[in-house]
């Protein structure tokens, strides 16, 4: 039976959730801007490819095909079927990802098309063993800094900065809804004078981990991010016989240039990549 593509209603969304992960699977269900596509074959869920549609663009975000049903062009089916998308609106076709390095199965696949342009962007996840973390120095005190734990911050606070940053940086408020159920309260921390955030860090768990997942400050106040960090050390060293490593998300050229600085023994374990499709292609 031929393969079949399309757009996923939302009362057809269940068949296809088994092929994505639980976090994904929250945001699908919780994002309104996401739109899904699937393929079908013999009356099953065989792929599923999840992506956002803007005013100008059309990203994808995430890619799954069914174990049973891989190496059958079926990736390169819904990618197609999104290019025709694409192509039909005049939007730009973009797919941002993470990969350990180009020998990773999407960039192989996206490579080997050759109708995408792809590039490093510099952003990056990297990881650093918490025993070691006591060697680590810091030159930043916390002493007149006001810490709070975010999470215990009156409720019109907190929502007024995720108000705040939803503005300014939606993947952050993104990334904390999806790792809502694996956040750890206990590492989410703020400096926080008269009602104001003017600095904090997030840590979720992940398979044993602990990662670093955002780190913001406002104009001026980077000795109070650097004072956070003073006192994330502080309490992963108490524990580090209890964990693996600190992984951090470096997606921003001030979060790169911090650690770069302060942790230049880290080990990057994947790199962010951005694909772009060239549309000129559609009628070769």
């Amino acid at each position: 039976m031929a393969i079949q593509y399309g757009l996923v209603a939302d009362d057809q969304t269940q068949a296809f959730l088994p092929l994505v992960p639980d976090s994904t699977v929250r945001n699908l269900l919780d994002d309104q801007e996401i739109l899904v596509a699937g393929a079908v074959k013999d009356g099953k869920a065989a792929g599923i490819m999840i992506f956002r549609k803007d005013a100008f663009s059309v990203d994808i975000q995430y890619l799954a095909v069914a174990q049973d049903c891989r190496r059958q062009g079926i990736a390169t089916g819904m990618i197609n079927f999104l290019c025709k998308i694409a192509w039909n609106t005049g939007k730009a076709l973009l797919c941002s990802f993470m990969a350990e390095n180009w020998d990773d199965p999407i960039c192989r696949l996206l490579t080997k098309r050759g109708d995408f342009t792809m590039n490093e962007t510099g952003d990056y996840i990297c990881r650093f063993p918490c025993g070691e973390l006591k060697d680590v120095r810091l030159g930043a005190q916390d002493a007149e800094c006001n810490i709070e734990f975010f999470y215990k911050l009156p409720e019109h606070v907190q929502n007024s900065f995720i108000a705040h940053m939803k503005e300014d940086n939606y993947e952050f408020v993104r990334g904390l809804n999806e790792d809502k159920d694996t956040m750890l309260e206990s590492l989410c921390l703020c400096v926080e004078e008269k009602g104001v955030v003017n600095a904090a860090l997030f840590c979720h768990s992940q398979d044993g981990d602990v990662v670093l997942s955002f780190l913001y400050s406002k104009p001026g106040h980077v000795r109070s991010l650097m004072a956070l960090i003073c006192r994330l050390r502080e309490m992963l060293v108490k524990v580090s016989h209890k964990l693996n490593y600190l992984r951090i998300a470096a997606v921003t050229p001030e979060s790169r240039k911090l650690v770069e600085t302060i942790l230049p023994g880290r080990e990057i374990v994947g790199k962010f990549y951005l694909a772009c499709w060239d549309m000129n292609t559609m009628g070769d």
